[in-house]
């Protein structure tokens, strides 16, 4: 499994300044590794972390490393392809799409209460568009997932370029709930947005100096399966960024991605499970297990993350050049 060396070493410091003493066999292990990243970002865990340690840290030890439980490090909704940019290299492959659409609000509910039936736990629950602001359900969305004790964390990605609604705002107020930043260099507009969100007590976290990988076009690669399963094992994202897409969890976000592009050349049934309305809790834990144990994706023929000597490139630069940096 893939896992950037920084995160890591964040985890390992904190265990580190607290004098946790844990077995090596589970600081080798990087699910449990994977886990603590996503622990130490709630709220209620990095607001007083002398008293998580003190009291809660070992009995989430013996969760996270109970393997008949199923914790689900990170999750991605995907909700639209509708967004205020036109980002080259854009990961989520905006400049693509050619028609815009949305998940219908109640199919994107029943989706993810089908989803949450099978685990015991999602520490991160990630909203994603295009641009989520766009999406006129999303305070629903928002608060059906708040709802949901299984969920620990939830982030709403946003370039800031839309301040949202009040109604909405009132919604991101909840103590679970994170507003992640994008910055692209617009200083004024920033400024705008994040005055907006300080102001209404709303967390927020901004993402500045950020560069993205260049994650390449969507062209086949030609790929035999001895590559896909080492450059799987490269990607960084190969377990982190598990992607509920319409009724289909897929094995990370280019893949759900380049199957909704439906270019006809990528035919993978390999890369998704399925969750349909008849299956039993145990049917959709079993899938989900799978799915989170594969070795191998032919998404990875349509993608570089995991070639091993990815480039860094600059983040939100435009294609028309309509947004402006401030730098």
């Amino acid at each position: 499994m893939g896992i950037e060396t920084k995160d890591k070493d964040i985890v390992l410091n904190t265990l580190e300044k607290y004098n946790i003493l844990l077995d090596s066999s589970i600081l080798n292990d990087l699910d449990f590794i994977l886990k603590m990243k996503y622990e130490f970002m709630r709220f209620d865990v990095k607001s007083n972390l002398d008293y998580y340690f003190e009291k809660i840290f070992y009995d989430r030890v013996k969760v996270f490393t109970d393997k008949k439980k199923l914790i689900i490090p990170k999750i991605i909704l995907n909700l639209s392809n509708m967004c205020t940019l036109n980002c080259k290299k854009c990961s989520m492959l905006m400049p693509y799409f050619k028609t815009k659409w949305e998940i219908d609000c109640n199919s994107a509910k029943k989706n993810i209460n089908l989803f949450l039936s099978g685990v015991d736990e999602v520490l991160n629950f990630n909203i994603i568009g295009g641009e989520p602001f766009l999406y006129k359900n999303l305070d629903i969305i928002l608060q059906h997932v708040i709802s949901l004790k299984k969920v620990k964390h939830i982030a709403i990605f946003t370039n800031g370029t839309l301040l949202p609604s009040e109604k909405l705002a009132c919604v991101l107020q909840n103590n679970r709930v994170e507003v992640v930043l994008s910055d692209y260099g617009n200083i004024v507009q920033m400024a705008k947005f994040v005055d907006f969100i300080e102001k209404r007590n709303i967390h927020l976290n901004i993402l500045s100096n950020v560069h993205w990988i260049d994650f390449g076009d969507i062209s086949y690669r030609g790929r035999n399966e001895n590559i896909l399963e080492k450059n799987f094992a490269k990607c960084i994202f190969s377990q982190n960024c598990k992607t509920l897409f319409e009724n289909r969890l897929y094995v990370c976000e280019r893949a759900a991605r380049v199957h909704s592009l439906d270019m006809g050349i990528y035919h993978s049934t390999r890369d998704y499970v399925s969750l349909e309305d008849e299956d039993t809790p145990t049917e959709i834990r079993e899938k989900i297990f799978y799915l989170y144990n594969v070795k191998i994706a032919d998404a990875c023929n349509f993608c570089d993350a995991g070639i091993g000597n990815t480039r860094e490139i600059v983040a939100g630069e435009q294609i028309n050049d309509t947004f402006i940096r401030s730098d």
